[in-house]
């Protein structure tokens, strides 16, 4: 081994260390992207059959039941019996901050459903 090599496992070891490091956070955003996208759609699902199944105002009872799953309805239209919904849920802030250091606007994660009797 020459002498000016020294050191050089020490700065391979720290390279590999932070490409862990940032391999792991940017899993971690994955799987927070993964779990809001399926709260929101659980949230539009069950908002769309409530306003199916609501006897008055179709829209009031979609956002009652997407507000008490952290949701807020965003577009909803009673066509006959069926009802369609959209609701929005805020992304995570880990999922906000990769977003903004990409350059992409942070914001909210939507889905949509439609039920009918």
């Amino acid at each position: 081994m020459r002498a000016t090599d020294r050191g050089s496992a020490t700065i391979l070891a720290v390279a590999l260390s932070a490409a862990l490091l940032c391999s792991g956070v940017l899993g971690l955003a994955v799987v927070q992207a993964a779990v809001v996208m399926s709260r929101a759609q659980a949230a539009a699902d069950l908002a769309a059959l409530a306003g199916a199944q609501s006897a008055g105002d179709k829209c009031g009872a979609s956002a009652e039941v997407a507000r008490a799953n952290g949701a807020s309805v965003t577009r909803c239209r009673a066509e006959g019996v069926d009802v369609v919904v959209e609701v929005t849920i805020p992304a995570p802030p880990l999922v906000e901050r990769i977003a903004r250091l990409v350059g992409r606007p942070p914001g909210m994660v939507s889905a949509q459903a439609r039920a009918g009797l």
